[in-house]
């Protein structure tokens, strides 16, 4: 084989193999990209909420933020991957009575025929409490992932969602108690 095609043929394999590796780590090579512009860190109202590495923040107002972790897990029988997804909002009033909030929360879980899971953080001198549990549970036993859905208010204008899999729950509060004023 002439030197000239060799050459040609080691650049396309070199050129196809960069593309796989771009392609296939686009989300992970998205969220460095964001933090090499950005830093660690976003403004929420009056919330400085950390962005961790390996998430991306896909959408983000004064008001409110979309962060998505770019891990994704894949499911047993699927092959249907999910990312966790958390929701950030700075709200203009917030919520005067947490135990109200929190009887409707778990009273909506209770009349679908769930059991709510409760959790508590502090960070700084707010409370967030957060109430969820497995939404769609009968996906789970078809293989897919099983899907944790959790809604949280604090105790002044702070409300957080998260949809993704009870597996990233640790991860999710760890990042929530690192909210700052």
């Amino acid at each position: 084989m002439p030197k000239n095609r060799q050459l040609g043929l080691l650049a396309l394999i070199v050129v196809v193999a960069m593309g796989y590796v771009g392609f296939s780590r686009e989300p992970q090579l998205r969220a460095s990209l964001w933090h090499w512009r950005h830093g660690d860190s976003i403004q929420t109202g009056t919330y400085i909420v950390p962005v961790p590495t390996g998430w991306l923040v896909v959408d983000q107002t004064l008001e409110n933020a979309v962060l998505v972790s770019t891990k994704s897990r894949i499911g047993a029988n699927s092959g249907i991957t999910s990312a966790p997804v958390i929701n950030i909002r700075a709200l203009r009033n917030g919520t005067k009575d947490l135990d109200l909030w929190e009887s409707v929360e778990k009273h909506e879980f209770q009349s679908q025929g769930r059991t709510p899971e409760r959790h508590a953080l502090q960070f700084g001198n707010e409370q967030l409490l957060c109430i969820g549990g497995e939404i769609l549970p009968e996906l789970a036993s078809r293989g897919f992932l099983p899907v944790m859905g959790m809604s949280c208010k604090s105790t002044s204008d702070l409300e957080v969602t998260f949809t993704g899999n009870r597996a990233d729950l640790d991860e999710v509060y760890s990042l929530l108690i690192r909210i700052r004023k």
